[in-house]
């Protein structure tokens, strides 16, 4: 079990008709925050770099897109990662910005 001890938003985000960002919806949640730099691949198959880790619930839903309000600032998510036990049931989310 993983103890979350920092607050953070998930800001879910949709483009409206003018294709700019809009938040629909906030999601107050726990976390743990890592600041490391990483190497990772985003959703263009481009190698970038990531500053910042957020171990999250599993019980939360995020998307690639999404944006993540943490310490007054606004991350937007790069890549999600999602580890597996032996059952295949989901024992943790990472997402990196």
């Amino acid at each position: 079990m993983i103890d979350f001890y920092q607050d953070c938003v998930i800001l879910e985000t949709k483009k409206d008709v003018y294709g700019k960002n809009q938040v629909v919806k906030e999601i107050p949640c726990k976390c743990r925050v890592k600041e490391k730099f990483e190497m990772i691949v985003n959703q263009n198959a481009e190698n970038v770099v990531s500053q910042i880790s957020f171990t999250i619930p599993v019980d939360v839903d995020v998307k690639l897109g999404y944006k993540i309000k943490y310490q007054n600032e606004t991350y937007t998510i790069l890549s999600i990662k999602i580890s597996r036990n032996l059952i295949s049931e989901v024992a943790r989310k990472v997402v990196y910005v």
